[in-house]
C-alpha cells in the first residue's frame, strides 16, 4: 500500500523543494528573514548588556560547570556556579559602593568645618565664584545625578538578573543549541567549530587576564598604602582594582593623588612606598599576569582592549570596560575564520 504524500513517518526525511522555485520567492524568505532579524534586535537592544554578559559568563565558568558536573547534577552545578559568580563579582561591586556611599557624609563634615569653609570660601573667592553660585548649581545638578544614578542602578539589576539567569540557562542547555545556532552563520562545519574554540580562548584570556591584573594591581596598591600609614588601605585597594579596568589612566587615579599628597605633607618614606607599589609594580604585574595568560589561552592585541574598552564604557557603562574589548574580540576571531574559510589556494 502506497503512503500518502503528506503522511509523516520516523524512517523519510525532509525532501527539499524542487530547484526551480523563481528566485523572487527566495529573495521574499531572505528579505523576511533580515527584517524580523532586524525588529528582534531593536526589541533587545535595551538588554544587550546582559545578553552579552551571559555569554562571557558561560564561556568562563564553563571548564568549571564540567567539573561539577562530573559529580553533580547540571542543574546543582549550574546553581553552584552562579553562587560563586555573585560571591566573586557582584558582591564586591556592592560592598565598594556600600562603602564610598557611607563615607559621604563624613567627607561633608570635614568640609563643612570652620578652617576647611574659610579656606574654600577663601579659594572661591580668587577665581571669582561665590558660594551662593555654587550652592544654587549643586541644587540644580543633585536631582538630575541622583537620578541618572537610580536609572543606572536598576538598568543595572535588571541585566545582571538576565546575565545570571542567561548563563544558568546557558550552561544546562543541551550541547546541540549552540550547533544549531552556528548554522545561520557563513562557515561550514569545521569553520564553526573552529570559531568556536577561538571564542572560548579568547574569551577566557581576557576576562581571567584583566580580573587577575586587576585585582593583583589593587593589592600591591592598598599594600603600598598600608606602608605609608594611609588609613583604610583594603577600601583603597578595591578602589584601585575597579579603577585599573578605566582605559588609560587607570589605577593612576587612585595612587597619583595619594603620592602628590605625601609628598606635600614631606612624607618621603610612604611616597617611596607609594612609588613603588603603586607607580613602579602595577605596569610589571600586569604584563606578567597577561604573558602567563595568554601563554595558556592565547593573546589579544593591546589595542583590541583598549578601543574596546572605550567602545565599551560609551554604549554600556562600566560593565562595558570588559564586555567591550570581548565583543570585539569576537568580532575579529570571526573575520579571522571566515577569511581562512574563503581565502583563494596559491597557483
Amino acid at each position: 500500500m502506497q503512503a500518502r504524500p503528506d503522511s509523516i513517518s520516523s524512517t523519510t526525511s525532509y525532501a527539499p523543494p524542487p530547484s526551480g522555485r523563481p528566485v523572487q520567492d527566495n529573495r521574499r524568505g531572505r528579505g523576511l528573514i533580515l527584517v524580523s532579524a532586524a525588529l528582534i534586535s531593536l526589541a533587545l537592544a535595551p538588554f544587550a548588556v546582559g545578553i552579552l554578559g551571559a555569554v562571557v559568563l558561560y564561556e568562563v565558568s564553563a571548564p568549571l560547570f564540567a567539573r561539577l558536573k562530573l559529580r553533580l547534577k547540571p542543574h546543582l552545578a549550574a546553581s553552584v556556579v552562579i553562587v560563586l559568580i555573585v560571591a566573586l563579582i557582584v558582591t564586591p561591586a556592592i560592598w565598594l559602593a556600600h562603602e564610598i556611599v557611607a563615607r559621604v557624609p563624613a567627607a561633608r563634615a570635614a568640609l563643612t568645618k570652620p578652617g576647611a569653609a574659610n579656606s574654600a570660601t577663601a579659594f572661591l573667592t580668587q577665581v571669582g565664584v561665590t558660594p551662593e553660585k555654587v550652592q544654587s548649581s549643586i541644587a540644580s545638578w543633585l536631582p538630575g545625578a541622583m537620578s541618572a544614578i537610580s536609572r543606572s542602578a536598576a538598568w543595572g539589576f535588571v541585566n545582571w538578573t538576565i546575565a545570571l539567569l542567561g548563563v544558568f540557562y546557558l550552561l544546562t542547555a543541551p550541547s546541540g543549541a549552540g550547533r544549531r545556532l552556528g548554522r545561520m552563520l557563513p562557515l561550514s562545519e569545521r569553520g564553526v567549530d573552529e570559531l568556536a574554540r577561538r571564542l572560548s580562548e579568547t574569551t577566557q584570556a581576557m576576562v581571567a587576564g584583566t580580573l587577575l591584573s586587576a585585582a593583583i594591581q589593587g593589592g600591591a596598591i592598598g599594600f603600598g598604602f598600608w606602608l605609608a600609614g594611609i588609613s583604610e588601605p583594603l577600601l583603597w585597594a578595591a578602589v584601585a582594582a575597579f579603577a585599573t579596568l578605566i582605559p588609560v589612566l587607570g589605577n593612576a587615579l587612585v595612587w597619583g593623588p595619594a603620592l602628590a599628597l605625601t609628598v606635600l605633607q614631606q612624607r618621603y618614606t610612604g611616597a617611596l612606598a607609594i612609588g613603588v607599589f603603586g607607580g613602579l609594580a602595577p605596569p610589571i604585574i600586569d604584563r606578567v599576569v597577561r604573558a602567563a595568560v595568554s601563554q595558556r589561552h592565547g593573546g589579544t592585541h593591546p589595542m583590541i582592549t583598549l578601543v574596546g574598552a572605550l567602545a565599551g564604557v560609551r554604549l554600556a557603562g562600566v560593565a562595558g570596560l570588559v564586555l567591550g574589548p570581548v565583543v570585539l574580540a569576537m568580532f575579529f576571531a570571526l573575520v579571522d575564520v571566515w577569511n581562512e574559510e574563503n581565502a583563494q589556494p596559491s597557483s
